[in-house]
């Protein structure tokens, strides 16, 4: 029982305190370095553990400022250093002592001492004795480092990759335009000029060619609109707001869908991977619909605003459900998410069976990565 301090000098209830509780705390000192404190009822300490003098001074508290006897509910009320946070954690305690929940936990940052620390809190309903609530204080301050370094590298790693996938697009675009598309050219070429040797003659050979070269026509317009679509070199010369308009244009001419697009007339100084995450989303998003949605008519509608853009596309179509989407090897609903994440934006999609879909994005312009 050395580990626990149970300071009942004047303080009747804590002497009820059963042992059991006290050992079963003292057991848990191998295992982590919370501090530890049992209230009754009312809020009050009956017993500390070692560790919360230490986590006290770490807050910038004198141990005997919170020691037994002491009010913990007050302490929250007085709380100077993070007022917000001890707002939530005096509404969390309550719900606990009430009974409307068992369990309460929340992290929260302390500059209170020489350097700023941060704390996970929680409190636990128990039933010892007059004790009948238990809260704990644990410094995570290496751990949220080491989890702020991880999703920092994550972040780098997800950058590089679609770098790297964005090349590898235009590397492909540039090789369809200069070769398939020079190849199909001369191909057409070809053709005319056999078409125009047998000139005055309208032959069965000369009308199949003829069909042919219109074939070849439309071949030419795919792979140019695939091109498009691989490297869209419209986002670099004529901007985002035009860029969508075109990419709005071409689903409606290829896919046969109705789009009514809200863009502004100009967006100047938007972060060249805003936007292109912007075009890629609204790209991604028309697809589905034509593929999916069973819809004829989408509407999409873009706006910035001085620190933020935001997409909005939707449609009316058969919606779906997110999880079963992606499980079912919804690889573009990812990597949307991947992408807005990575420019520490945030995607939402509002879908259901029968109720049509909406996906909102906002992305922050000044911490764009």
């Amino acid at each position: 029982m050395s580990d626990f301090k149970n300071r009942t000098g004047t303080i009747g209830g804590a002497a009820r305190v059963k042992a059991a509780i006290i050992r079963d705390v003292v057991d848990l000192k191998p295992l982590s370095s919370e501090g530890i404190a049992l209230l009754d009822s009312k809020g009050i300490i009956l017993a500390t553990n070692e560790n919360w003098e230490i986590v006290a001074r770490q807050y910038g508290v004198s141990p005997e400022d919170v020691g037994a006897g002491t009010s913990y509910v007050d302490l929250c009320r007085r709380s100077t250093s993070s007022p917000r946070n001890a707002r939530e954690v005096l509404a969390g305690i309550r719900s606990v002592l009430k009974g409307k929940t068992p369990f309460f936990s929340t992290d929260y940052d302390c500059d209170a001492s020489a350097e700023p620390v941060t704390f996970r809190i929680t409190a636990t309903r128990i039933a010892y004795g007059d004790a009948c609530l238990a809260i704990t204080h644990t410094n995570i301050t290496e751990l949220k480092r080491a989890e702020e370094e991880k999703s920092r590298n994550l972040r780098r790693l997800a950058g590089r990759l679609i770098h790297a996938q964005e090349e590898e697009r235009r590397r492909i675009s540039a090789e369809m335009h200069d070769d398939l598309g020079s190849r199909i050219a001369l191909l057409a070429f070809s053709i005319q000029h056999i078409i125009s040797e047998q000139s005055g003659t309208e032959d069965r050979t000369v009308l199949q060619l003829r069909e042919v070269l219109d074939k070849i026509s439309d071949l030419s317009n795919a792979l140019r609109s695939l091109s498009r679509g691989l490297h869209p070199p419209m986002l670099q010369y004529a901007g985002i707001s035009e860029s969508l308009k075109l990419l709005c244009e071409e689903f409606e001419k290829t896919r046969g869908l109705r789009i009514d697009v809200v863009v502004p007339p100009v967006i100047e100084d938007l972060p060249t991977e805003v936007g292109l995450c912007v075009f890629r989303v609204a790209q991604e998003c028309l697809q589905n619909i034509a593929r999916h949605s069973g819809a004829g008519q989408a509407r999409l509608v873009f706006e910035r605003t001085r620190r933020q853009v935001r997409l909005r596309v939707s449609d009316t179509g058969k919606g779906f459900v997110e999880g079963e989407a992606i499980r079912k090897g919804g690889l573009g609903l990812i990597s949307m998410k991947e992408r807005v994440q990575y420019l520490r934006g945030s995607l939402e999609v509002d879908s259901a069976p029968g109720c049509g879909t909406e996906v909102r994005v906002t992305i922050p312009v000044t911490t764009a990565a």
